[in-house]
């Protein structure tokens, strides 16, 4: 680490290595998936492009995965499916229709339900009772199959970082450890940044997709019948690893050292809320970078979101949470 008077941690999101020139948003993944016909067989995916076609090419890939899992979870439960088989669609709006309809191998509509659904037979067992564990393993079937998409689409589609995009402020924070909530590895191959040195959060692109995390928030409901979507859980089930608390707690002439957290590139949103909460938790102060007003106002209304909206705004008016601009 550098002679500094400070511990200086750096959190980079996707922003990152769109700043550095790679086509890694949500629309470059689904774009590229409408070309390869065998990828628009999953519900997913055929959801991605859905959402994106209806809303002028724009798609928050998680937030669709989270929509889907509360539509499924609305049908399972709180419309008695699991029990009964089958369930009423008055009331849905048409986007639910339609994700309903893509999603037509788990549900079929019946002659003698009027604008009503039922689980499908695959999903049942022989006594014509919903079979839950069949279903929730084909659903993950289809979300990991998402997942070795995107990653086949990040190792082999994507151009190399432009090191010409190097960002004077990423090197002045000269950092001592990167958390990485991107699967690319732009920031040591941009910045000469030592692998020891980065933990990626949500794993990375050296073994296939067997450890990217690829999910939802924690949202604290009791029912865990959609955990393996949830990120937390994930992170267990891949075994991607923990936050190592002692870069936080670096010792020089005897004393331990300000920690400053420096967000570059990340949305702060809220799947990733919980992680945010424990870094800042060990730390002195959040430096958070923006693009511009638009992206400065987004962003105070995620970390109130995140932290409350009384921490939230002590946060910000006693300076403990900076804002600076990317230049």
């Amino acid at each position: 680490m550098a002679n500094t008077k400070e511990n200086n941690i750096l959190v980079i999101g996707n922003g990152f290595d769109l700043y550095h020139g790679l086509a890694t948003r949500y629309i470059d993944f689904v774009d590229a998936t409408s070309s390869k016909s065998d990828l628009m067989e999953n519900p997913f995916i055929k959801t991605f492009q859905m959402m994106a076609d209806a809303n002028d090419g724009w798609i928050d890939c998680e937030e669709t995965i989270y929509h889907i899992v509360k539509l499924f979870d609305n049908i399972l439960n709180e419309k008695g499916a699991a029990n009964k088989g089958r369930f009423l669609t008055k009331g849905l709006s048409n986007e639910n229709m339609e994700i309903i309809k893509i999603f037509e191998r788990y549900f079929v509509k019946t002659d003698t339900m009027l604008s009503g659904m039922q689980i499908a037979r695959e999903f049942k067992n022989t006594f014509g009772e919903f079979d839950k564990k069949k279903f929730f393993d084909s659903i993950k079937s289809e979300l990991d199959y998402t997942i070795n998409a995107l990653w086949r689409y990040l190792k082999f589609d994507l151009d190399s970082a432009n090191r010409d995009m190097e960002s004077m402020q990423i090197k002045s924070i000269n950092p001592s450890y990167v958390i990485n909530f991107n699967y690319t590895d732009t920031i040591s191959k941009v910045y000469d940044i030592d692998e020891n040195d980065i933990f990626y959060i949500h794993g990375d692109l050296k073994q296939e997709s067997k450890n990217m995390v690829f999910g939802i928030s924690d949202d604290s409901e009791e029912n865990l019948d959609f955990v393996y979507f949830k990120k937390y859980f994930q992170r267990i089930q891949k075994r991607t690893g923990i936050i190592d608390r002692a870069r936080f707690y670096v010792n020089e002439n005897g004393r331990v050292l300000p920690v400053n957290l420096h967000f570059f590139g990340h949305s702060l949103g809220l799947t990733d809320s919980d992680v945010i909460r424990e870094i800042a938790g060990m730390s002195d102060k959040m430096i958070i970078y923006y693009l511009d007003q638009s992206d400065y106002e987004s962003k105070v209304i995620n970390l109130l979101h995140i932290f409350g909206k009384k921490d939230g705004v002590e946060k910000i008016q006693t300076g403990f949470i900076e804002f600076k601009q990317i230049q």
